[in-house]
């Protein structure tokens, strides 16, 4: 049967699913793996709430590298590399900026969860 311009002209509503599902789909999964998997297993720990002081200040505590990686630390004494990665526990001014800088990061970073949060509700609903 021939095609008419009228049938041409709309396109099918199966097609237009078929386009915008998957897209929103694969927004909504990166979305939910941010916010309850990485958010949530990262910084949300209570050992490094708000965020870990690793990330500004660089080298990790011999008790802290103990406690988060037990294996590695038994490996590094028995083969005598742990020298390689200890630090003595001591607080400098920049320690403490760091501090400042990280309570500030946490401080946006929660404003950013929450809006991201809410933004995820109003387009579920919407």
């Amino acid at each position: 049967m021939p095609s008419t311009d009228r049938d041409e002209a709309r396109p099918s509503i199966v097609l237009d699913l078929a386009l915008v599902i998957p897209s929103d789909e694969a927004l909504f999964a990166t979305e939910v793996l941010f916010i309850f998997v990485h958010f949530c297993s990262a910084h949300l720990r209570p050992e490094s709430f708000p965020l870990d002081r690793v990330v500004f200040t660089g080298p990790q505590p011999v008790e802290d590298y103990k406690a988060e990686w037990p294996l590695e630390y038994a490996r590094r004494v028995r083969e005598g590399t742990l020298d390689e990665v200890l630090v003595e526990r001591r607080i400098a001014w920049w320690i403490q900026l760091a501090d400042a800088v990280r309570g500030l990061f946490a401080a946006v970073a929660g404003q950013s969860a929450v809006l991201m949060t809410a933004f995820i509700i109003w387009k579920v609903f919407d």
